[in-house]
């Protein structure tokens, strides 16, 4: 078996090879490697997601509905919309620790889908969004290697961009114990709802999301870097917020957004 070349020089050689081969692409010259009567109708250009490409993705995969459908009962749409807002919290007590999971209840439901009809406008968020709580979870973190990239298809940009997976989360309800052996250390720990409400980041949420884009790219003074570092680091309400327009800029140890 003759073995691949992988040096440095190979790999650009392999990509610029790629921008060939995608010019000369002609819809009626897809084929599908399986299903052949399948046929393309559109070809969708692919970009790195760069606005978004500093927050850490974990792909969640459940062993049932994360939904329990004895608290939460909603038709096939607004079920759909709800698990695509869910929220994972993280809860500990002095031996183990798991997540617990909210979902949007359908008051909040309808609240999302008008925001939905809305995002194209100069739309602000200020609505407060109650999430319930469903099941608790136990996890086991694997690298993401199986599916260590993720696509979203947006037509108004005109392509379709993609960003990394850190890792794949796998979650399996966990087992309801008796009181005597419950494992919410007391009823104050269990949180049956979370108010959710939306602000924008602060001056050092942006200068970590900075500091991980730079240590993504690992290109100090790349373009793209450069137009990250404009668009986020010098916001006049930003630089209000430090007080100081002339003040240095600093690179910010990174923390995950999820404390798993």
């Amino acid at each position: 078996m003759e073995r691949l070349d992988l040096s440095f020089e190979n790999q650009v050689n392999f990509i610029k090879n790629s921008f060939d081969l995608a010019k000369k692409a002609d819809l009626k010259s897809l084929k599908h490697p399986k299903n052949p009567e399948l046929t393309a109708t559109e070809i969708f250009p692919i970009f790195p997601d760069f606005e978004f490409w500093s927050t850490p993705y974990f792909l969640s995969t459940y062993d049932q509905d994360p939904i329990n459908k004895s608290v939460l009962n909603l038709n096939p749409e607004d079920h759909v919309i709800a698990l695509e807002e869910s929220l994972l919290k993280p809860i500990r007590n002095n031996t183990e620790n798991w997540l617990t999971y909210y979902a949007p209840t359908a008051a909040s439901v309808e609240k999302l889908k008008r925001k939905r009809k809305l995002e194209d406008e100069d739309f602000v968020d200020d609505q407060e969004y109650e999430l319930s709580f469903q099941k608790d979870f136990d996890q086991k973190i694997e690298p993401s290697s199986t599916y260590p990239f993720f696509l979203e298809l947006r037509e108004d940009q005109g392509g379709a961009f993609y960003s990394t997976i850190n890792n794949h989360l796998k979650l399996r309800k966990r087992r309801a114990l008796s009181k005597q052996d419950a494992y919410y250390e007391d009823e104050a720990q269990k949180h049956t709802r979370v108010l959710l409400t939306h602000r924008k980041l602060k001056a050092v949420e942006k200068q970590q999301r900075y500091a991980r884009m730079k240590e993504l790219i690992e290109v100090d003074g790349h373009e793209i870097l450069a137009a990250y570092e404009e668009a986020l680091l010098n916001d006049p309400e930003d630089l209000e917020e430090n007080g100081d327009n002339d003040s240095p800029k600093q690179d910010i140890p990174i923390t995950d957004e999820l404390d798993l």
